[in-house]
């Protein structure tokens, strides 16, 4: 038969218990933000743009200038479909047969969802992707694009990367 023991000890906090009753969302910010130091507690901001690796940018969570969310800021397409977690730096998949690899073929399941962004900022970092939810038998779902380089490159020349993993 299974038995099991009364857990001996207590999570402690990083707050004196007195005030873990619940204080305001500021004071608990500039808390933290002094015990563990302004740069440890961010929180994420919406910017414009539709490149999901330049959607959001994180910053200390008592930073003045990021209270309020800019007038110019759109929320994503209700029909955008974006990962539990984003990589840093896209990941470069190889391809065979015309299928993308990741830990094996990668199934495609929901796609594509055509990006075209970043070519009227000045920056020359435009983005021409077919973003597709993909199943990895090993991995699970992952979020994929597909580069497109031009209007004149075919199918087989264009390269595929890793963009996130869903939960």
């Amino acid at each position: 038969t299974l038995q099991t023991q009364v857990l001996a000890g207590e999570s402690l906090s990083l707050l004196p218990e007195d005030l873990r009753a619940g204080d305001p969302w500021q004071q608990l910010m500039e808390r933290l933000s002094a015990r563990l130091g302004p740069q440890q507690v961010l929180r994420p901001s919406m910017r414009a743009d539709y490149r999901p690796e330049r959607m959001q940018a994180w910053g200390p969570a008592l930073d003045i200038s990021q209270t309020a969310p800019r007038a110019d800021t759109k929320a994503p397409p209700a029909w955008a479909l974006y990962p539990t977690w984003l990589l840093t730096t896209p990941q470069p998949l190889k391809e065979h047969a015309g299928c993308p690899q990741y830990h094996g073929n990668l199934e495609l399941l929901v796609g594509p969802q055509r990006l075209e962004s970043g070519w009227l900022d000045g920056t020359g970092d435009s983005a021409l992707r077919d973003y597709f939810i993909a199943r990895s038998q090993i991995a699970g779902l992952v979020w994929i694009y597909r580069n497109r380089l031009s209007n004149n490159a075919s199918a087989t020349s264009a390269i595929w990367f890793l963009h996130g993993l869903f939960a």
